[in-house]
């Protein structure tokens, strides 16, 4: 395998959402291994420090979603740093507030007329409720914001990535891969561990549409005959800055024995060191024991 990563050493790759987590630990993997990296993050400060640790690395502060930043970044990249070899389109976001809004549900007695509140729940489905008893909700207006900003960062900046890069992989003539960070809610949606996450909000739409996304490229790339593989890598839980969005899930991920995205970041390594007629199309990494 070692033999197989020396044809990258030298190489360029671009890597999104460098700056923590599995992009940051992706970066310094392939730093290792030789190439040269280039961050891409809204986040510069941790960039810069990894910067001023290894020449190798390039620091790119840049909103993805914006697409005037994406075509600045990619021109730099070839026209200062080198031809573009490997795209990690590692930059994604989720949020945890149900699409159809936050229910707050009283359950009250008829009989008490309306004065008396029973229990206090979040869920429809706790109820059973007879002739007695009113079921009154009120839901917060779902956030169409917060829908597009989701779906413009995992999903169509991943897009334009995509498509910047392979244009200038074909432009240039040279071998190439795309691997896209993905996840196991891709396959499927479990029941969230906690309450008020059983759906992830347009989180696993987004990675349904990025795990299809990788399947049409793939498709499209061999149709044209590029030297090019793609390969999605579809993390269980890993523990990354996004596991601190609630004190919930922190101490959910601070209970459970997560992955390192270190793990992540060696399943890279391994698909990038097979041999160029190999393509590893999908890998899935889960801690041992995750459900």
């Amino acid at each position: 395998a070692d033999d197989l990563m020396d044809r990258w050493r030298g190489k360029v790759v671009l890597v999104t959402g460098a700056a923590s987590g599995i992009g940051a630990a992706i970066s310094r993997r392939l730093l290792d291994a030789g190439l040269v990296v280039v961050g891409l993050d809204l986040q510069i400060e941790p960039m810069l420090e990894l910067q001023s640790q290894d020449p190798g690395f390039h620091a790119i502060r840049c909103d993805v979603s914006r697409e005037e930043e994406l075509v600045r970044a990619f021109k730099k990249v070839d026209g200062e740093i080198g031809q573009l070899q490997v795209m990690v389109n590692n930059a994604g976001i989720t949020n945890y507030t149900p699409i159809i809004g936050e229910f707050s549900v009283l359950v009250v007695r008829l009989d008490t007329f309306f004065s008396k509140v029973l229990f206090k729940e979040d869920f429809l489905s706790q109820f059973d409720l007879n002739k007695r008893s009113f079921l009154f909700s009120c839901a917060k207006e779902s956030d169409r914001e917060t829908f597009e900003r989701m779906i413009n960062i995992n999903v169509l900046a991943m897009a334009s990535c995509i498509s910047k890069a392979v244009q200038s992989m074909r432009a240039n003539k040279v071998e190439g891969h795309i691997f896209n960070t993905n996840s196991v809610l891709s396959h499927e949606i479990p029941m969230g561990p906690i309450d008020g996450v059983d759906g992830w909000n347009l989180y696993p739409s987004s990675k349904h549409a990025t795990l299809a996304m990788t399947h049409t490229v793939r498709r499209e790339i061999s149709r044209a005959g590029l030297p090019i593989r793609i390969t999605s890598i579809s993390p269980g839980l890993v523990k990354t800055q996004i596991t601190s969005h609630t004190q919930e899930l922190k101490d959910l991920f601070d209970k459970e024995a997560a992955l390192d995205p270190t793990d992540i970041a060696d399943a890279l390594i391994y698909a990038l060191g097979t041999r160029p007629e190999v393509q590893i199309t999908e890998i899935t990494v889960q801690r041992t024991g995750e459900l």
